[in-house]
Parts: C-alpha cells; sequence; structure tokens
C-alpha cells in the first residue's frame, strides 16, 4: 500500500512540474531590448530598439509606444519626443502567427539639458531672540 502512494505521488508530481509550450504566455516569448541596456533616456535622444525573439517565432510586425504616442522607428531607432518627463513605459505590440501581444519595458525619461545648480552668499544676518 505504501508503495502505491508513492509512486501516485510521484505520478502526480511529474504531471504537474512537466514543462510544456502549450503554457506559455505569449508575453514571454519576446523581450524589449534598448541600446547599451539604458534605463534612462533624455528627451529627443535617438535610441536603437530591438525585439528579442526567445522561441524564434516568425514577427509580422513591431509598433512602438509610450504614453499611447506611437514612435516611428527609422534605421531600427526610436527618437522620443515626448510632452511630460519622469517614469514611462515602453509598449512593443508584437504581431506574430496572426495573434497580437503586448510587452513592456520600464524607462525613465529625463531632460536634454542638465538642471542648472543654484549658489547663493549670505549678504547680512539679523540676530533671533
Amino acid at each position: 500500500m505504501n508503495i502505491f502512494k508513492i509512486i501516485c505521488i510521484i505520478l502526480i508530481t511529474s504531471i504537474f512540474t512537466s514543462c510544456g509550450s502549450g503554457n506559455q504566455k505569449a508575453s514571454s516569448l519576446f523581450e524589449i531590448k534598448l541600446e547599451n541596456n539604458l534605463k534612462q533616456i533624455n528627451q529627443n535622444q535617438e535610441i536603437g530598439v530591438s525585439i528579442n525573439n526567445k522561441k524564434e517565432k516568425q514577427i509580422e510586425s513591431v509598433e512602438y509606444s509610450i504614453d499611447n504616442t506611437t514612435l516611428p522607428v527609422n534605421n531600427g531607432k526610436i527618437k522620443v519626443n515626448l510632452p511630460t518627463l519622469g517614469h514611462k513605459v515602453l509598449t512593443a505590440k508584437i504581431t506574430f502567427d496572426g495573434e497580437t501581444v503586448e510587452i513592456n519595458k520600464n524607462l525613465k525619461l529625463l531632460s536634454e539639458k542638465a538642471p542648472e545648480i543654484y549658489t547663493y552668499n549670505i549678504i547680512n544676518e539679523f540676530p533671533h531672540d
């Protein structure tokens, strides 16, 4: 009886842990790759972008966008020109085998000019009570 229980437990765990391609999410098949693995980009900067195709699927089309603003691709590069700065999500809509999937990458959009550092001089001091 104990051998039967052990065999059943092994069989059930092997069924649940078996790997199969049917249970994989479509969004895990692709990854957005940025030139030099950038996490921060400047306004009006052109960056190289590509899709890492993990399972060698036939890609029909790719469309990039940030904040629902479509970014045109020229020679594998996109130019980021948005009205607001800060944390953004780069979205790629990939069409393959008649199926469309969206993948995302978090970015930080910075100003193209570095901030000015203000200095000060103490002109006068007044005593306090």
